[in-house]
């Protein structure tokens, strides 16, 4: 049986995504715009793909805990 992994990640990202853009530093606000804009495109990303997708299953494997994604060294 494949491990839930689509929704785990979608969240982490767009967790990822909400926690930079609410950051407060303005230095370098616009680059932080771009890289909240990639992480979101790659969140659109990954909830379009099939929940059997190869990739997934591999992070599922890797990364995903209680339902939740941990990344670390291995993924």
């Amino acid at each position: 049986m494949a491990i839930p992994t689509r929704d785990p990640v979608v969240r982490y990202l767009l967790t990822h995504a909400t926690m930079f853009r609410h950051s407060g530093v303005r230095a370098a606000a616009e680059r932080l715009d771009e890289h909240v804009s990639a992480i979101e495109l790659l969140a659109n990303y990954v909830r379009g793909l099939a929940e059997d997708d190869e990739r997934l299953l591999q992070l599922g494997t890797l990364a995903v805990r209680g339902g939740q994604f941990l990344p670390g060294p291995a993924t």
